[in-house]
């Protein structure tokens, strides 16, 4: 997320704050996202769960996640994946306010039907992010 400085609070933090979003309609942008983002989904449907990663490209640590992500969705294709640009102010507000997405990297595991079911709080070190994302892909993949 970029910064006005090196301990201010976050530019899309503070824009986000001009919007207001009940939870209906932030439901109804994932599902518009996930149809959007995934091959052969259906609107409106989740067929796989989904894990929505929050970054932005002036991070570091997002990057180094990025290619972890890859290497992932090369490997796992019961696991949706959708990369979310933070600093996208203007398109992802509304999922930002509804995960209370308040720094990256930040990951959300979704299930079939779209809910919620893991999610991270503040970012930490580059193998502790690590072992968090290994932790959700087995959770989303077990049978």
């Amino acid at each position: 997320i970029e910064t006005d400085a090196m301990h201010s609070t976050p530019t899309c933090i503070k824009n986000i704050k001009r919007y207001q979003i009940t939870s209906a309609l932030s439901s109804l942008c994932i599902r518009a996202i996930a149809q959007e983002n995934m091959s052969n989904q259906k609107y409106g449907q989740i067929q796989s769960p989904t894990l929505m990663f929050f970054s932005s490209r002036s991070c570091p640590l997002c990057q180094r996640l990025t290619n972890d992500l890859r290497q992932i969705n090369e490997k796992e294709k019961r696991l949706g994946i959708l990369q979310v640009d933070a600093g996208d102010e203007a398109r992802w507000a509304p999922e930002l306010l509804h995960y209370k997405v308040t720094s990256v990297p930040a990951f959300i595991l979704l299930d079939k039907q779209g809910q919620a079911v893991l999610s991270t709080s503040q970012p930490r070190s580059y193998e502790q992010m690590r072992q968090v994302l290994g932790s959700f892909v087995a959770r989303a993949t077990q049978h």
